[in-house]
C-alpha cells in the first residue's frame, strides 16, 4: 500500500499559459491541468508516476526527458524520508507534509513561494502568527510593528565615491575569473541539498574561498553551519580587529550579504546546473570578496563585521538561512542588516540591463540605501519589482528582526524562466557575466560605505 499523501490524493496543478506578469502573487495563471496521482493495484511506480513525465514536458518542453529510471528514483526519494515538515504559503495556507512529499513542490506550485516552518513551529508555535504577518501595501512589516516597533535608517549620502573605488577596487573584478568558477561550479549534476553532489558542491565552495582567505592579510575567518542534511551553509566574516572573543561576535554590529549555494530541478532526481539560480548570486558574492581579499581589506575601528553568507537548502524552503538567522537571534548576536543575491545573470532580449530591487516584504530604508549606491557606483539602473512572500533568504532575516533587501537580475517578469530546469547553463541567451560583476560592485560599494575604505 502506497505510504505518501501526495501520490494518493488527486492534485489538479495549474500549469502557466501565458507569460508571467508582475504582481503580488508572481503568476497570472490562464488555465488548469488535471494530474490524478493514484496508485496502481500492483503499486507499480512506474505507471504510478508517469503522470509526472507528462507534466515536466508541458511545463518545459526542452529539458530532458524523465525516464522511467528517473521515477524509480525519485519513488525511493520520497519513501525515504517521511518525516513531517509543516509548509506555509503566500496566502497565509500551511499544510503538514512528508519531507519527501515537499519535494514535488517545485513542479506542483508552479512558482508559489513556500516555507519550510517546521522548526518555527517547534520552538515557537504561539509566535507563529507574528512570523507570517506583512502588510504588503507599505513594504511594512508586521513582525517589526508587533515585536519591537524597530525603525531602521540607513546612509542618505554617499561618503566616498565611485573615483576612490573605480581602480583599486572594481578594476580588480574580472568576468573571465566569475565564468570559469561558475562553470566549475555548475558542473555538478545537482547542488541540491539532500544529495551527495550537493555536498560535494558546498565542499567545492569552501574549499575556494578558504584558499583566497590563506592568500591575504585580511583578518577573515571562514567556518561552516552544520545542518543535518548534509550540505553546510558557509560564512566568511571580515573582523573588525584580529583579536575578536565570543563576547566581541555578540558586541560586534554585523552586516551580512548573502546568497543561496544549492539548487534544484523541477523534480529533486533530475539534473539541476543551477548556473543563474543562484550560481550566479553565488559568483557575484563571491568575486566581490575575492576583491575586498586582494586589498587586504578589512572594517574600520568601530565599524563592525562583515559576514558572506552562502546559505543552504534554500530551494527546499529557507532552511539553511532559517537556521542561521534564528541561531545568531539566540545567540544574541547584532546584526544591522542583510542583503541578498539571487540570480544576477540575466538579461532579457530586448530589454535594458537593470537591477531590480524587490520592493515587498523588505526593509523600505535599506532598500532606499541600494537605490543610491547604484546610482553612484554601477553603469546600469535600478527598477522597483515584486517578487512575492519568502522569495529567497533575505525573508529569514526579517523574521528575526534584521532590517533586509534583496538585490535580483532584472524586474521579476524578466528574470530567467529557464531555472529549475537542466537549462538554467551559461549558454542561456541573454547570461551575462558583465551583469554580474555589476552586482559584485554593489556589494564593494555597499561594504566600503559602511564599513570603510
Amino acid at each position: 500500500m502506497l505510504k505518501y499523501r501526495a501520490i494518493v490524493f488527486s492534485a489538479c496543478i495549474t500549469i502557466l499559459a501565458a507569460s508571467a506578469r508582475e504582481d503580488g502573487d508572481r503568476y497570472q495563471y490562464q488555465s488548469t491541468h488535471q494530474i490524478i496521482f493514484q496508485p496502481t493495484p500492483q503499486d507499480d511506480p512506474i505507471s504510478r508516476l508517469s503522470s509526472l513525465k507528462d507534466l515536466v514536458e508541458l511545463k518545459h518542453p526542452a529539458t530532458v526527458p524523465v525516464s522511467n529510471q528517473d521515477l524509480l528514483l525519485f519513488d525511493k526519494h520520497i519513501k525515504a524520508y517521511p518525516e513531517k515538515r509543516l509548509i506555509r504559503w503566500s496566502d497565509g495556507h500551511q499544510e503538514w507534509m512528508t519531507e519527501g512529499e515537499k519535494s514535488l513542490l517545485i513542479l506542483k506550485e508552479n512558482g508559489r513561494k513556500f516555507v519550510d516552518v517546521t522548526d518555527w513551529e517547534k520552538d515557537e508555535p504561539e509566535k507563529q502568527e507574528l512570523i507570517s504577518g506583512f502588510d504588503q501595501e507599505s513594504s511594512r512589516i508586521l513582525t517589526l510593528d508587533r515585536i519591537s516597533n524597530r525603525q531602521s535608517t540607513f546612509p542618505s549620502e554617499i561618503q566616498f565615491g565611485l573615483k576612490k573605488l573605480k581602480d583599486d577596487y572594481f578594476g580588480l573584478i574580472q568576468t573571465s575569473r566569475m565564468k570559469s568558477r561558475l562553470l566549475e561550479f555548475s558542473h555538478f549534476r545537482t547542488r541540491y541539498y539532500r544529495s551527495s553532489t550537493g555536498q560535494k558542491s558546498q565542499r567545492w565552495l569552501l574549499d575556494l574561498i578558504q584558499s583566497l582567505v590563506s592568500k591575504s592579510s585580511s583578518n577573515v575567518t571562514v567556518s561552516e553551519f552544520k545542518h543535518e542534511w548534509g550540505q553546510n551553509s558557509i560564512i566568511a566574516r571580515f573582523q573588525p580587529h584580529p583579536n575578536s572573543n565570543e563576547t566581541d561576535l555578540i558586541k560586534t554590529q554585523t552586516f551580512v550579504i548573502g546568497a543561496h549555494l544549492d539548487s534544484t530541478n523541477l523534480l529533486p532526481i533530475l539534473s539541476a546546473p543551477g548556473a543563474d539560480d543562484d550560481g550566479s548570486g553565488t559568483t557575484s558574492i563571491l568575486e566581490a570578496f575575492d576583491v575586498l581579499l586582494q586589498q587586504n581589506w578589512g572594517p574600520k575601528p568601530n565599524q563592525g563585521a562583515v559576514e558572506f553568507m552562502w546559505y543552504s537548502a534554500e530551494e527546499g524552503g529557507l532552511l539553511g538561512s532559517q537556521q542561521v538567522a534564528r541561531a545568531y537571534r539566540d545567540a544574541g548576536r547584532t546584526v544591522t542588516g542583510m542583503v541578498q543575491f539571487d540570480m544576477t545573470a540575466y538579461v532579457k532580449a530586448g530589454t535594458t540591463p537593470t537591477i531590480g530591487l524587490i520592493t515587498d516584504f523588505v526593509d523600505p530604508s535599506l532598500t532606499q540605501y541600494l537605490r543610491l549606491l547604484i546610482d553612484e557606483y554601477l553603469s546600469v539602473g535600478w527598477t522597483n519589482t515584486r517578487c512575492g512572500y519568502a522569495c529567497s533568504d533575505h525573508a529569514s532575516w526579517i523574521k528575526v528582526n534584521v532590517p533586509s533587501a534583496f538585490a535580483i537580475e532584472s524586474t521579476f517578469q524578466d528574470s530567467n524562466h529557464k531555472i529549475h530546469t537542466t537549462s538554467d547553463t551559461i549558454d542561456v541567451l541573454g547570461f551575462s557575466f558583465d551583469h554580474m560583476a555589476e552586482f559584485s560592485k554593489l556589494i564593494i560599494g555597499l561594504i566600503i560605505e559602511l564599513k570603510g575604505l
